[in-house]
């Protein structure tokens, strides 16, 4: 479980009307709590999507619209407003040898590929479980840096956890 999501408020140019996002409701790190007083001190609203409803049982006074469904067919078939934060964190990564940590990429991947053209100008992007090993970006959102780069999508990596594993980017807007 990462933190780094934490930093997300140093980061953040919330664009009005827009929302912040999480992939991957809480799992006792302090996620959705998080997310939600931000968005509330930003004037935005929140969405969370996760396939189980335990974040939503376990926090029931937290302020946010919940969406209880897969993250990339939510992404696919019901996101419809621009998104100035996003936190991918859901479908875990397995570090020792795992058969699920290629549906795991792919599951993240398939949500960016949905999300990308309702990211603002100056989106923030925070990502757990995503590093770089031996040069080449690995881990459940490796393969989005990877994308991202290919189609000169403009970002700066702003934070880096090596304790956590996590990145945050920050999409750069063209000028």
């Amino acid at each position: 479980m990462g933190s780094i999501f934490k930093s997300t408020e140093k980061y953040i140019d919330a664009e009005p009307g827009s929302i912040i996002l999480e992939i991957g409701s809480d799992r006792y790190e302090g996620s959705t709590e998080y997310f939600a007083k931000l968005a509330q001190s930003l004037g935005l609203d929140f969405h969370t999507v996760d396939i189980s409803e335990d974040a939503k049982r376990r926090l029931p006074t937290v302020n946010c619209n919940w969406h209880i469904a897969k993250g990339s067919d939510w992404c696919q078939n019901q996101l419809n407003r621009r998104v100035s934060a996003v936190y991918l964190d859901n479908h875990d990564y397995i570090y020792a040898h795992a058969d699920s940590n290629e549906e795991c990429q792919v599951e993240h991947f398939k949500q960016m590929i949905h999300i990308l053209p309702w990211l603002t100008d100056n989106a923030v992007v925070v990502m757990d479980d995503t590093y770089t090993w031996n040069g080449c970006w690995v881990g459940k959102c490796g393969p989005i840096v990877v994308y991202l780069l290919s189609i000169g999508f403009e970002f700066q990596e702003v934070e880096r956890s090596i304790k956590d594993c996590g990145i945050i980017l920050k999409r750069t807007k063209k000028q």
